[in-house]
């Protein structure tokens, strides 16, 4: 359940950071790839995840934004 929940956009910030500590590494992917996940979230995956990290939507709308 905690896979899925880990992907809902409409996932709370505070869930979604207890999810980043999960330790199911699937959960964890997920929570990266959320597009709502906040930028402290991410940079705690990101060492982890760096191929998933950058493929997360959000970032892909700050660097569209930021060009």
């Amino acid at each position: 359940m905690a896979r899925i929940v880990a992907k809902n956009p409409s996932a709370s910030v505070s869930l979604l950071t207890v999810l980043s500590r999960s330790e199911d590494e699937a959960t964890r992917k997920n929570v990266i790839l959320n597009p709502f996940a906040t930028w402290s979230i991410l940079d705690e995956l990101e060492d982890e995840f760096p191929e998933l990290f950058v493929n997360n939507p959000s970032l892909k709308l700050y660097n569209a934004i930021k060009l």
